[in-house]
């Protein structure tokens, strides 16, 4: 079989895409993982299932007790908690009807491990 020795292309695949694909698989990986784990913690139902806590914010630092600003990042509701987990699930799902996509970043991958 013949070998591509092009500089730019190898260049390409190690600086780029080898470290893209790690990325992308990584994050699969992580979404499994993260629904995983939100599941068999029992999130749902402390964040979602009534107005109220759908509607509560999550005091992570981003919002102080008194409903002030916190750390600077994004409030999160108990909506938007439970809004990744369906958005993770429809994306796996996605992958799960799509299985070449995954195999085609996952091929180039070295460094996969989840954040998790």
């Amino acid at each position: 079989m013949a070998t591509i020795t092009d500089p730019q292309v190898i260049a390409f695949v190690n600086a780029q895409e080898r470290p893209a694909c790690d990325r992308v698989a990584s994050a699969v990986r992580t979404l499994r993982q993260l629904v995983a784990n939100y599941q068999e913690d029992g999130i749902g139902p402390l964040v979602v299932g009534t107005p109220e806590l759908e509607n509560s914010y999550v005091a992570d630092g981003s919002v102080n007790a008194d409903g002030g600003k916190g750390d600077g990042r994004t409030p999160l509701l108990g909506y938007d908690v439970d809004n990744v987990i369906v958005q993770a699930n429809a994306l796996l799902a996605w992958l799960a009807a799509n299985p070449n996509v995954e195999k085609a970043f996952t091929k180039p991958s070295v460094n996969s491990q989840p954040i998790i």
